[in-house]
This record gives structure tokens, C-alpha cells and sequence, in this order.
């Protein structure tokens, strides 16, 4: 009972006072309706196709094109071939680990020139 004291509000009159005669007496009717438990419905994901060289990244190509012309204010994307900046992966949670403070030490090695 401890353990849904903290739900008495959420639970109805009646089932409130149908959980202890119940725990007390399983075999005693309630006057609570019971819904039956939802249904787990699994969906099947489609495969993701691969449009880069590397399998394991989240942008392509065509990306690496777009950010240079947003960070030079342009009007039109760069061509993948004449993409005026390097772009190096800082940080791969599978390589160097998924917490923040992995993510904020890094952040501070690359944003203060040595």
C-alpha cells in the first residue's frame, strides 16, 4: 500500500479502496473496471541507406558543401569539389565516449588556438 499511497489522487474512489481488498483477498470481486493492458505493437524500420563513403556518418557530401556556404553568407552552395574549408571530426561517441564532460574537453582543446 506504501508504494501507491502517492497515486491515491490519480486513482478513482473505488479502486482506491478496491486495491487492499483485493491484496487482502484475491479471490473477492472489485467494483473498479479493469481495462486490459495495452498491446505492444513492434514496428519494422525501414534499412537506411548509405549515402556517403562512410556508413557511420550522419552527413555526406552534399552537406560538406552547404555549411561552408551558410558560414560565407552565400547565395549559392560551393560544388564538393571546391569546398574552401578542412573539416576534421572532433569528437566520435563510439571512439572517444558519449559523456559531456568528454564532449566539453575536447570543445576546449579545439576552440583555444595554441
Amino acid at each position: 500500500m506504501a508504494k501507491v499511497k502517492s497515486y491515491r489522487q490519480i486513482f478513482g474512489s473505488n479502486l482506491w479502496n478496491d486495491i487492499p481488498t483485493k491484496f487482502i483477498d484475491p479471490n473477492a470481486s472489485i467494483s473498479s473496471t479493469i481495462l486490459p493492458p495495452v498491446k505492444k505493437i513492434t514496428v519494422q524500420l525501414p534499412v537506411r541507406e548509405v549515402h556517403s563513403a562512410n556508413p557511420f556518418s550522419i552527413i555526406n557530401y552534399e552537406h560538406f558543401a552547404v555549411i561552408p556556404s551558410f558560414i560565407d553568407h552565400c547565395s549559392s552552395f560551393y560544388y564538393v569539389t571546391k569546398i574552401p574549408y578542412k573539416f576534421d571530426l572532433l569528437l566520435r561517441g563510439n571512439r572517444d565516449g558519449f559523456t559531456h564532460e568528454i564532449f566539453h574537453r575536447l570543445y576546449v582543446i579545439y576552440l583555444v588556438p595554441w
